[in-house]
């Protein structure tokens, strides 16, 4: 089944830091750091200013993890107010850093489309969020025409939010769009949903604030840099290695073949009272449990061939933390459908855990078929859902399982991307 979908969500490929010999150096850092090799905790001898200074150099070396630990150690010392803000506006920050970036609310884009989960798949991404009556970011907005520009044959892309802090009307987008010719702006823009929903969704307090995405759809960079700093930012990430950790990362989550521009966006609820495989019928309990999710119907060998492979996660997991649930759709088109008829598809492909029905295929369009954009091929899909009830990771369909042989090499990548990707949810 194809449908079109139309939805924007920043989304990317699994990556990581791994810069190439004879790369340039960083600009100078803002900041000297206490110490040269970090320890894991910070001592108690440290003072607050000593905190911060190692937790500047752990966001230099994208470890975020224990840079967490020392502005959180900063904070709770005896520190004067500057230290103190610092370290909770570093805290605030690390909200995101390393994380899948937030979607952006954009109430109109008034130069270029509306970016697809497509054409940024695997860029190196940067957001600058900037306001039109602003003549302190003149200057940045004509240095992102220079990164873009140099950066044209890369693997790369560049969003302006035009943020709107004051003076309403004279920021109507007749004028945003008159700035944008007179700078002879070459990104698209969009203009802020409320002026600065995005801004904030992004820890920015105001203009010019700059998100930097690796290919991985991972923030890496928050806040207000030089052109230079984020030119460096940029050349680093383009010279990443897929499928690589970041410090301080134990297990990465794959990469989701179709469907990334769901990627940490919140499941919707499903709701039935229908359910197989579980204690008197009832609802199995899922609250903050990470928890696999795939729809699956009657007479579909892909469904077949992978069920299998999904009982083994169950039974390798549900000891762990990991709720596995089975959707029954019926095909090819929505309707009624008989209790009978449901357990008899959950008897005849042997599932072991708990099973329920989505007869009118509401959960299905919410969760897939309506949501994000591209094409739906298939309804069997997969998808694995975090503790707060975000969707980490995508199969599309149609089957995954364990194989040796080279015809069923990409269900056994799949089939190895989907555990991998519950290992991340059970770690987090």
């Amino acid at each position: 089944m194809q449908r079109p979908l139309i939805h924007f969500l920043l989304f990317g490929l699994v990556a990581a830091l791994a810069l190439p010999a004879g790369a340039a150096d960083p600009p100078a850092s803002k900041s000297t750091s206490a110490t040269s090799q970090p320890v894991d905790s910070p001592p108690a001898n440290f003072s607050s200013e000593e905190c911060l200074a190692v937790g500047r150099e752990l966001l230099e070396q994208d470890n975020f993890p224990r840079a967490r630990a020392w502005f959180e150690a900063a904070l709770d010392r005896d520190s004067k107010p500057a230290a103190a803000s610092e370290a909770k506006l570093a805290l605030e920050r690390l909200e995101l850093l390393g994380r899948f970036a937030p979607r952006l609310s954009v109430k109109e884009w008034i130069q270029g489309a509306p970016p697809s989960a497509q054409r940024l798949g695997g860029k190196v991404l940067v957001i600058f969020f900037f306001e039109a009556i602003d003549p302190a970011v003149k200057h940045a907005v004509s240095e992102m025409n220079v990164l873009v520009e140099n950066n044209r044959k890369n693997d790369f892309e560049a969003i302006g939010i035009a943020s709107v802090l004051g003076e309403v009307e004279h920021q109507q987008p007749g004028d945003i769009r008159s700035y944008l010719a007179d700078e002879r702006i070459k990104y698209r823009v969009g203009i802020d949903d409320g002026g600065v929903l995005s801004l904030h969704a992004y820890k920015g307090k105001g203009v010019p604030h700059y998100a930097v995405i690796d290919r991985a759809g991972r923030v890496r960079r928050l806040g207000v840099y030089s052109p230079a700093e984020i030119d460096f930012a940029v050349r680093k990430l383009l010279a990443e290695s897929p499928d690589t950790r970041l410090p301080g990362e134990r297990l990465v989550m794959p990469q989701s073949r179709e469907g990334r521009e769901l990627i940490d966006t919140r499941a919707p609820r499903l709701k039935s009272d229908v359910w197989a495989n579980t204690t008197d019928n009832r609802p199995p309990e899922i609250l903050g449990r990470p928890r696999l999710v795939r729809f699956f119907m009657s007479n579909c060998p892909y469904c077949r061939a992978s069920a299998p492979a999904l009982n083994r996660i169950h039974r390798d997991f549900a000891g762990k933390g990991l709720q596995v649930i089975g959707v029954y759709h019926p095909k090819p088109e929505p309707r009624a459908v008989s209790e009978d008829e449901f357990r008899r598809a959950v008897r005849q492909l042997e599932l072991e855990f708990p099973c329920t029905v989505d007869a009118d295929w509401s959960f299905l369009r919410r969760l897939w078929l309506d949501a994000g954009d591209g094409h739906r091929e298939f309804t069997s899909a997969t998808f694995l859902i975090d503790r707060r009830g975000r969707i980490r990771f995508v199969h599309p369909g149609p089957d995954f399982f364990p194989s040796d042989k080279p015809e069923n090499a990409r269900q056994n990548d799949d089939y190895e991307a989907v555990r991998a990707g519950v290992e991340k949810l059970l770690s987090e």
